[in-house]
Formats: structure tokens, C-alpha cells, sequence
């Protein structure tokens, strides 16, 4: 709780900011949303499947600019968790397992560098993301001979910092939008994860 206290004061400091940089830059705001491409990973639950991410950013200048990110990664499917299980030597008579989507709400700095002769844009960002991880279980085994029920509820909450490299296209009149191809990566060892981003945004 006190990481998500945390990220809330430093996310909310940083736009009580903005007004005042707005003084001194021209403030470019921008929403966007887009699919993200994940691979199964048991150790973080995360699942071979689409994602996806909502956020805005505001460019400050042609270099730099602040963007807050929620993203979804895909659950990973019970039947990766069970085959986990067989092979770390569980016996299973019954089971029951649900698996839910990997959040996580990030708060990211921007850095742009135009590619000589075109339009595109190379896009690097740093920043911190905090992160929800959940599942139930239920499961039937036998231990010593004796048969054992095992119930559990698990949540794992925390921060940990991220970073991602793209690039970006602008098009349509006036450049007013941009499609993103990306990578994320997720540093912490509990929600280590590699994205692929397609994304879209559009100025305001």
C-alpha cells in the first residue's frame, strides 16, 4: 500500500506541475489506446495472448514529454498453470483455477529524436508502473497418502520501473496523429515482461 501511496502523490505532484511548465512550454496534449502482444510466462502470469493500453501524454517540447499509461496484459491460461504444477511433481485429483489480467497504471518520461530526412520520430521513454497481480486456486491432491485440500487466494501488489523504445509515425493533416510500433519492458522479477505496442494517438 505504501508503493501505491507512493506512485498516487509522485502522478499527482507531477500534473499539479503542469500549469506551472505550461508557462515556459507550449504544451502539446494528446490521448491514445492500442494493442499489446505478450508471451506465456508462467512465473509472472502473464499469457500468450492481446493486451491492450488507454493513456494521454502532453509533449512539452519536440524532445520531451510526460505520458500516465494504464495497461492490461492477457491472463495466463489455467492450463499453463496446471502443466506447471504436474511437472513440479503435484498429483491432482481435482482443481479448480482462475487466472486474471496483470494491471498495471504507469507514469513514463518521453524523449523524441527525429530520423534524418523523414518524419518519423525515435521514441524512448523511462518510468515507474505500479503493478497488480492476482489468482485463485483450488486445489486436490494426496500428501504422505492422506488426501489435502488446498484453497488460495493470492494478490501481488507493488511498483517497479519500466522502460520502452519505438518508433513513431506521424500522418494525416497536420501530423495531428501518430501510430507508435513499440517494445515495454517490466524490470521487477514478480512482473518481468516483455510488450509488443501497436498504438495509436491523436492530438487534442
Amino acid at each position: 500500500m505504501k508503493n501505491f501511496k507512493l506512485w498516487i502523490a509522485t502522478v499527482v505532484a507531477t500534473m499539479l506541475a503542469m500549469p506551472l511548465c505550461a508557462q515556459s512550454f507550449e504544451i502539446d496534449w494528446y490521448g491514445f489506446g492500442g494493442l499489446s502482444a505478450y508471451q506465456t510466462d508462467v512465473d509472472t502470469a502473464v499469457g500468450t495472448a492481446s493486451g491492450f493500453q488507454l493513456g494521454i501524454g502532453s509533449q512539452l517540447n519536440r524532445t520531451f514529454g510526460i505520458e500516465f499509461v494504464y495497461q492490461q496484459a492477457p491472463p495466463i491460461e489455467p492450463d499453463e498453470v496446471l502443466k506447471y504444477l504436474t511437472e513440479e511433481g503435484w498429483s491432482l485429483s481435482e482443481y479448480m483455477i482462475e487466472t486474471y489480467s496483470n494491471q498495471y497504471f504507469s507514469m513514463l518520461g518521453t524523449w523524441s529524436y527525429p530520423f534524418p530526412g523523414t518524419s518519423a520520430f525515435f521514441v524512448g521513454k523511462l518510468g515507474v508502473a505500479y503493478y497488480r497481480v492476482e489468482a485463485n486456486m483450488s486445489l486436490s491432491t494426496l500428501l504422505d497418502e492422506n488426501p489435502v485440500r488446498l484453497s488460495v487466494h493470492t494478490t501481488d501488489k507493488g511498483t517497479t520501473p519500466l522502460a520502452s523504445f519505438g518508433v513513431l509515425f506521424p500522418f494525416g493533416k497536420r501530423d495531428m496523429n501518430d501510430f507508435e510500433l513499440s517494445l515495454t519492458h517490466m524490470f521487477k522479477d514478480e512482473v518481468k515482461a516483455t510488450s509488443l505496442n501497436c498504438t495509436f494517438r491523436r492530438r487534442f
